[in-house]
């Protein structure tokens, strides 16, 4: 019994003293002196210049270096920022490589880092140079655990980073907070990535944009643009008045909780995107939720790194999702979007609207949500449909009375068939019958209380002429078409209406009873 408790002190013993000498002895080593043959080294694995601040040695748990103020330059042709800043870097030495006298770096771990990624006037990014340089670099799998002649690639990660987003000189507003990342070399030519993190607005305190995962792998290909790239990508927890800001810089009144998933396969030449998102409970923010509504759509499209919107009035090529489908079922019916979106800084954008046979009570429990006083009893029979054509007019020009019409052509028609409602707030039901609408864009100076008859309509997709002189002076209005509204056994209104950007009016005339045509008016709010 005497000697295995003998070997046991002699290994516990022997365990202490090299701890006390991993916590007491790398203060005393002047590490400084590895400074710049890290410095080189990072650089030649990178292809950028590398800086780097004061090194400490350090033993425990394993072999490695503390870093300070580690900084990579970006290509100057991008930026005059750095690509990367960390205050701390850990680099863990691979301790079988000492055996052999080399510096191989298993593990790489940057704290509190800040990436710069910045596009140019072409749509390609700083990160791209960096990606075809690293690419092209043979280097073991990060997991392979014997030396081979090549090094192996090390494991890359990131604690609490920012993600920083430029266009051309201009810092935008959109960044990524609290992201933790990581990168490794799965195989010989397959890289694993894994991120997650915060959306923000550096405009906006924003606290429940929810959380961005993304997990996928590039394989190596003739080149980076041929790369096969596959990822995956989901928004949970995100609020939607806050998601509306992060968006477009205001709350837009409306609540709910968003999600959204979406699978990319392809290259980056062309990146094919099948995505799902919902709503849950969605409604206006002074509106208290009786039953939850549940809004969802499925979207399929491509990403393009380099196209044309297919419009006459377009020259500039860039990035573009093209191919986009998406579908909502609703009920027995369905609602379609389709077209294109170019990814500029002022996008150009062509798509259609489909509706397909929308069962009417579906729209009057979507205005309960979005407007008050609409009765909880309210029911309607009924389908709708129509297609309806969104255009950019491709100039970014707005004004400050209406920019949110003023760059965009719409137009189209629909049908509502067989409308009905009931509830109690009426003393009989609502015939209604067939209600015909459209889309026009008109001038808008306009006499605000002109008949819709008198303006000039446009149809968008008959426009064949470039359109930026109209920038200023269109704007699109919805147009309800005369329909007959049965108040009664034998008493009946005409009406039509007329809706802009600035204002609406609402046309009646026929004989019935006042009180029935209240009790109309009290019911739809």
């Amino acid at each position: 019994m005497s000697r295995p408790m003998s070997r046991a002190r002699k290994i516990t013993a022997t365990l202490a003293f090299l701890i006390v000498v991993g916590l007491i002895l790398p203060p005393f080593i002047n590490a400084n002196r590895f400074r710049k043959r890290l410095a080189t080294s990072a650089s030649g694995a990178l292809g950028r210049s590398v800086s780097i601040g004061d090194v400490q040695v350090r033993l425990l748990p394993r072999p490695g270096f503390d870093i300070k103020n580690f900084v990579v330059a970006d290509d100057p042709a991008f930026s005059a920022e750095p690509l990367l800043r960390a205050p701390e870097v850990t680099a863990m030495l691979r301790i079988t490589s000492l055996w052999r006298g080399k510096f191989e770096i298993a593990r790489l771990n940057f704290k509190y880092p800040s990436l710069n990624l910045v596009r140019n006037a072409n749509g390609a990014w700083n990160i791209e140079g960096l990606l075809r340089y690293t690419s092209s670099l043979r280097t073991a799998p990060t997991g392979r655990t014997r030396p081979e002649s090549n090094p192996r690639f090390p494991y890359i990660e990131a604690d609490s980073g920012r993600i920083n987003f430029k266009i051309l000189q201009e810092k935008k507003v959109y960044a990524l907070a609290d992201t933790d990342f990581a990168l490794w070399l799965e195989s010989e030519n397959q890289w694993n990535m894994r991120l997650e993190g915060r959306p923000i607005r550096t405009d906006a305190n924003l606290s429940d944009t929810g959380s961005v995962r993304m997990e996928g792998s590039m394989r190596r290909g003739e080149t980076l643009e041929k790369s096969s790239l596959q990822m995956r990508m989901t928004l949970t927890n995100s609020q939607l008045g806050q998601f509306s800001t992060l968006l477009s810089g205001r709350d837009h009144g409306w609540r709910g909780n968003v999600g959204i998933a979406a699978i990319a396969e392809g290259t980056l030449e062309k990146l094919n995107i099948a995505a799902d998102a919902k709503i849950v409970d969605f409604r206006r923010y002074d509106i208290a939720s009786i039953e939850p509504l549940f809004l969802a759509t499925h979207c399929t499209g491509a990403l393009l790194k380099t196209a044309a919107l297919n419009m006459q009035s377009r020259s500039a090529s860039g990035p573009m999702l093209s191919n986009i489908n998406c579908s909502s079922p609703i009920g027995a019916g369905k609602l379609a979007l389709n077209g294109s979106i170019s990814l500029a800084e002022k996008p150009d954008y062509d798509l259609a609207l489909i509706a397909a046979n929308i069962p009417v009570y579906s729209a009057t429990s979507l205005l309960r949500r979005v407007k008050r006083n609409i009765p909880d009893d309210l029911l309607a029979t009924g389908l709708l449909s129509g297609n309806f054509f969104f255009r950019s007019l491709g100039t970014g020009e707005s004004t400050q009375s209406n920019p949110a019409f003023r760059d965009v052509l719409v137009s189209g028609a629909g049908r509502a068939l067989n409308l009905r409602f009931a509830s109690k707030s009426l003393a009989s039901d609502l015939n209604v019958g067939t209600v015909s609408f459209g889309f026009d864009t008109i001038p808008s100076d306009q006499d605000a209380h002109a008949p819709v008859a008198r303006l000039k309509t446009v149809n968008a997709r008959k426009i064949k002429k470039p359109l930026t002189h109209l920038a200023a002076t269109l704007e699109p209005a919805l147009r309800i078409d005369p329909f007959i509204v049965s108040l009664g056994q034998e008493e009946t209104v005409n009406c039509s209406a007329s809706i802009g950007g600035h204002d609406y009016s609402l046309k009646a005339k026929g004989e019935g009873d006042i009180a029935a045509f209240t009790r109309a008016a009290r019911t739809f709010g």
